[in-house]
């Protein structure tokens, strides 16, 4: 054991009382386990011959020059840095990265190895230092290329024993001995080749930069007339389609207004002559929608049995629908209403004996609590015969649907004698939901049939006369519906009616790019961006790009950047690029339609952010959960001198998200303000102001831009209001569908209780503030201080709107968050 220990010291080289750690302690291992016996005993014995520090196995044995030459001081440390530090001021700062350890380590060596040759040279030769400074050491210091190539060349192969093999310290020593040639002719014309080689370059790239200039300008104007054509495509579609949707009902559809029986009996007697002249009449359809009978006046009712005892005599094969009283005002009453309801239809004449039941599968959602699933109904007929017809069908669902279902109850197996027609009167439209199912059957029946709806209110008439148009022509444009005449629209803008694309540029040096980024290839960048004569200049011409065209893209096209790679070549040889419409790209399309996101994650500033109690958790005006937050603890307080916060009371961190409401006004109406009107309250009161697309909107319950909301509309209907404003298209190159807004009319929404009811916006306490106001709820809040309070830095009063006739229509004013709040346990949040 003794013996093997001492050929193991031998063999590595170290002293008894040194320790063998880490990856010697394996070899050693490795050796003594794995070897074969006869190899172990070679070379133990070898070892042993001559000595370990002289075997070739000994670290890295490259002799004592190559050792010398390999050892890190510190003139060579601090010449390192130097040179990294110069290196890494050429480099583009986008450009930049880190440097890695394996680079530091070359560079550790290559410092090494300069100053070990300096030393070499000043001692075979009274050089001067401050030559070797000069055309050695400063050389490799600020990072020349030749210098460097001498250097990693000799490093690599290993076989520079003599410092004269090195061409830049041999150009030192021979100059020194007075031995240097003069330049020759062919060194001057490389020098001018090279000069003009960059030159040419650089004009190239000019081109190329100029070129892009011009496409992307030409291509903005291309996507505004494109976006503009398209639109007036659309635009032209749709008026078309309400064309047939006016001949439609203007063919088919009469809506009669009335105050008298009179009035009701003789538009229908006219409407019906008018078209028998051409048709036999062989049945009527009436359709009585009694189901909430307060909303009807006295004289409505009466004028309505008589116009459904007047029709069910014109044909014996009439029949009637009636929905009976499902609702009132006043409990216990609607068993007088079901009462008199059958004894006002009977006086007429009228047959309610036989009954049907219209079924609804589900209500609409948790707050449908108004109407039944089930629907009681009767069938009319008239007193002179019996009539035979087949019972209704059981619906599944409500409005359209559940009209769909009772006129293919009544309209199947009907059995038409000759040329006749039918003629469907609702004596009570309403919102016309028998008329939309009536719109959507009337290309599924092999016959004529009309309709004909009454109301006693003008304005349901007025309201009849300007949305079904509308709907029937989005309808008829989007091939839900056939109009005969009128074939189904084709909603894809025509290609041969839009202005050509413009090409591609043609480019000499630079990747082609969908957006026309004068993107500059990746091998002149490494030439030129740190070239000794020409870097300066070359940066200089980077430095303009990124000023008139933004900072260079990340996201390179990896279709430009393959195709860059495979043709580099032929564009470095011969300077030119894209002939005879070859390596060209397709264009990718950006949609310019997106406005701005109304969710964009903007967050609170954190200073907002305070502890429940430096603040003080009492003394709070008003107390409210955020019911809609769904967060335990969350709660708004408003706090003497119109100070609204956001608490967190609970146990957990709070996260509410921009677009959360945060309270209401509570009941209020709308006040359009003139000149002979009263004067507004701007503090009380809130107007419906939109000055421009980026202005914020609940629509839906969700925040978004009113451009966002009516380019959606116009997805569906190319023309589009605002209402109370108006619109006046603004394209740009960013957003082609863009518009401006200006407010024509004064709409206020004025809260029904009025005033403000915390304290004044100056700071000071109301009169009659008291504990009144504490009860009040979120839905109401908001109108407990002043306006101005919550258009703040996290809160915007916004209207919530829908699509209406008149456009885009306001609902109400809400006090919404528009940045994000992530509140810990125990804090708050100011909100003003």
């Amino acid at each position: 054991m003794l013996v093997a220990s001492k050929k193991e010291e031998m063999l590595l080289g170290v002293q008894s009382s040194g320790q063998l750690l880490s990856q010697k302690a394996q070899s050693v291992r490795n050796i003594m386990q794995h070897f074969d016996k006869e190899a172990r005993e070679a070379l133990i014995a070898y070892t042993i011959e001559i000595g370990h520090e002289n075997t070739g196995w000994f670290k890295c044995n490259a002799g004592p020059v190559w050792q010398a030459r390999g050892k890190v001081t510190k003139e060579s440390n601090r010449l390192m840095v130097q040179h990294q530090v110069h290196c890494h001021r050429k480099i583009l700062p986008s450009m930049r990265r880190k440097i890695d350890k394996a680079q530091m380590e070359a560079s550790a060596e290559e410092a090494a190895f300069v100053m070990s040759v300096r030393e070499e040279v000043l001692a075979l030769m009274p050089v001067s230092p401050d030559l070797l400074e000069e055309k050695w050491v400063g050389m490799f210091r600020h990072g020349d290329p030749s210098v460097l190539l001498e250097v990693q060349s000799a490093i690599m192969n290993r076989d520079c024993t003599n410092v004269r093999d090195i061409p830049s310290i041999a150009a030192v020593m021979n100059t020194h001995n007075q031995s240097a040639p003069l330049p020759s002719v062919a060194v001057h014309e490389m020098s001018k080749l090279e000069e003009e080689t960059f030159s040419l370059r650089m004009k190239q790239l000019q081109y190329d930069v100029q070129a892009c200039r011009v496409a992307k300008a030409k291509m903005s104007s291309y996507e505004l007339q494109v976006h503009h054509t398209k639109l007036q495509y659309r635009v032209k579609v749709y008026e078309e389609s309400l064309k047939a949707a006016r001949v439609f009902i203007n063919d088919n559809c009469k809506v009669i207004t009335y105050t008298q029986s009179d009035d009701l009996l003789r538009s229908i007697q006219s409407f019906m002559s008018d078209k028998t002249e051409r048709l036999k009449l062989d049945a009527c359809l009436v359709f009585l929608n009694w189901s909430a009978p307060s909303t009807l006046k006295a004289n409505a009712r009466a004028a309505q049995s008589s116009g459904a005892s007047f029709i069910l005599s014109q044909s014996a094969r009439s029949v009637g629908l009636l929905l009976e009283p499902e609702f009132t005002y006043k409990k216990g009453e609607l068993w007088m209403l079901e009462g008199s309801t059958m004894k006002q239809l009977a006086h007429h004449g009228i047959s309610l004996d036989k009954s049907f039941s219209l079924q609804f599968k589900e209500k609409v959602d948790q707050r449908d609590n108004m109407r039944p699933l089930n629907y009681r109904g009767r069938f009319m007929e008239g007193l002179s015969e019996e009539h035979l017809f087949g019972g209704a069908r059981k619906v599944e669902q409500i409005g359209q649907n559940a009209c769909e279902k009772l006129l293919l109850g009544m309209m199947t197996d009907l059995q038409m004698t000759g040329r006749s027609g039918v003629f469907i009167v609702d004596l009570n439209m309403s919102v016309g939901n028998m008329f939309d199912a009536f719109a959507n059957l009337k290309s599924t029946w092999n016959m004529p049939v009309f309709y004909i709806g009454c109301t006693d209110d003008f304005q349901t008439a007025e309201w009849f006369g300007m949305q079904k148009p509308e709907l029937l022509g989005r309808l008829h444009m989007e091939g839900n519906i056939t109009i005969p005449g009128f074939p189904k629209p084709v909603l894809e803008c025509p290609s041969d009616i839009l202005e050509k694309e413009p090409e591609p540029p043609r480019l000499n040096l630079m990747i082609p790019r969908s957006d026309f980024y004068p993107m500059i290839p990746q091998n002149l960048l490494q030439e030129y961006g740190s070239h000794e004569q020409f870097g300066d200049e070359f940066k200089s011409f980077l430095d303009q790009l990124v000023e008139e065209f933004g900072p260079i893209p990340q996201d390179s096209d990896k279709e430009t950047g393959k195709e860059d790679k495979e043709n580099g070549k032929d564009k470095e040889k011969d300077g030119q690029n894209n002939k005879d419409g070859e390596n060209r790209t397709v264009r990718k399309r950006k949609n310019a339609q997106n406005g701005n996101d109304a969710t964009k994650k903007l967050k609170v500033d954190t200073n907002k952010i305070k502890t429940i109690e430096s603040v003080g958790a009492g003394g709070a005006l008003l107390e409210t959960p955020l019911i809609n937050a769904k967060i335990e603890g969350v709660q708004l307080h408003l706090k003497p001198q119109n100070r609204p916060y956001l608490f967190n009371t609970g146990n957990q961190e709070a996260s509410l998200k921009a677009g959360l409401i945060l309270c209401g006004y509570g009941k209020g109406k709308w006040r359009l303000a003139d000149a002979q009107s009263q004067e507004a309250n701007p503090r009380t009161e809130v107007l419906f102001n939109l000055t421009g697309p980026d202005d914020f909107v609940l629509f839906n319950g969700h925040l978004k831009t009113v451009f966002e909301v009516v380019q959606a509309q116009m997805q569906k209907v190319p023309k589009v209001k605002v209402a109370y404003h108006v619109m006046a298209e603004d394209p740009d190159q960013k957003r082609p569908g863009n518009f401006n807004l200006k407010r024509s009319h004064d709409v206020w929404w004025v809260p029904v209780s009025g005033g403000v009811g915390v304290a004044q916006e100056e700071g000071g306490d109301d009169e009659g503030n008291g504990s009144s106001n504490g009860t009040a709820g979120q839905q109401n809040a908001a109108k407990l201080i002043p306006n101005t309070v919550w258009n703040s830095h996290a809160t915007k009063i916004v209207f919530s709107v829908k699509w209406g006739v008149s456009g885009l229509m306001p609902i109400r004013p809400q006090v919404v968050l528009i940045r994000e709040v992530n509140l810990p346990p125990a804090r708050c949040c100011e909100l003003f």
